[in-house]
C-alpha cells in the first residue's frame, strides 16, 4: 500500500466528506485518529480508506454504530472490498461507458395503448409480431377516440 500523509483538508477534499463530520467519525470511534494533534494531525491511506467506506453506508442509511461493528476489526483490504470502485474515467476524464453485463439480457420495446396500458415487444422475434402489435395498436388506439 502507497504512503499517503493528508491533512484533514486534504482528507476532505479526496473524500468529499467535511471536515466537521470526518471529526465527528473520529470522536464516535468509528474512523480511528489522527497521527499527531491539532495543526500537525496526519491522515493516512487507511483513514481515507475507512472514510469512503463510511461514506459508503451512511449513504444507504446504515447508523454509525453497525458501521462500526462491520469494519472495525476489518483490514484496509477488506474494508475497500466492501465499497464499490468510484466512477471510471478514460484518459482524457470523460466518463467510461458502462461495464459489459455478465448475464442474460434483452431489450424490448414498450407500447403504450392507453394510460396504464402497455404492451411490451422483443423486437428480436421479428416482423409478424411487429404486425400483431401494429394491428391491436390501431385497434386500440381508436378506441380512445371520439367521433362527432
Amino acid at each position: 500500500m502507497t504512503t499517503v500523509d493528508l491533512g484533514i483538508h486534504e482528507l476532505e477534499a479526496a473524500t468529499g466528506v467535511p471536515m466537521r463530520t470526518l471529526r465527528h467519525w473520529v470522536k464516535k470511534g468509528v474512523l480511528p485518529g489522527p497521527r499527531g494533534r491539532g495543526r500537525v494531525a496526519r491522515y493516512t491511506e487507511s483513514h481515507l480508506i475507512r472514510a469512503q467506506a463510511i461514506k459508503h453506508f451512511r449513504a444507504s442509511k446504515v447508523s454509525i454504530r453497525e458501521i462500526r461493528q462491520r469494519i472495525g476489526a476489518l483490514s484496509d483490504e477488506e474494508v475497500k472490498a466492501m465499497v464499490p470502485s468510484p466512477a471510471r474515467e478514460t484518459a482524457d476524464g470523460v466518463p467510461a461507458g458502462p461495464l459489459p453485463t455478465t448475464y442474460p439480457f434483452a431489450m424490448w420495446e414498450l407500447i403504450g395503448l392507453a394510460e396504464g396500458l402497455f404492451i411490451m415487444l422483443d423486437p428480436r422475434k421479428g416482423p409478424a409480431l411487429r404486425r400483431i402489435v401494429d394491428e391491436i395498436y390501431k385497434h386500440y388506439s381508436l378506441v380512445g377516440r371520439t367521433t362527432t
